[in-house]
């Protein structure tokens, strides 16, 4: 099985706030870099709530120690919502 095309919309989970982000992945390898104010940021940007929307998405769990209450944006604390849309193929 390999994923073709995939696309994760993201608003009011962990540090994403209440404006919705689409993030777009191509087949292959996607690098997920994170930017603050358009500069290359190694905290808070956001990476890791990537990664866990997709296995709260899929498996309704977090791999890190997260409550779940914590998954709701800490500052909105409301209208939290997600969204994984993905096309597979059988190789």
């Amino acid at each position: 099985m390999r994923i073709e095309v995939a696309d994760l919309s993201i608003q009011n989970f962990l540090s994403f706030g209440n404006v919705p982000q689409k993030i777009v992945f191509n087949p292959g390898i996607n690098l997920i870099k994170g930017l603050v104010a358009g500069r290359d940021s190694s905290n808070g940007s956001g990476k890791s709530a990537i990664l866990d929307a997709f296995s709260w998405v899929l498996y309704g769990k977090v791999p890190r120690e997260v409550n779940q209450s914590e998954l709701v944006n800490w500052k909105n604390r409301k209208d939290c919502r997600y969204r994984f849309n993905f096309s597979i193929s059988c190789v």
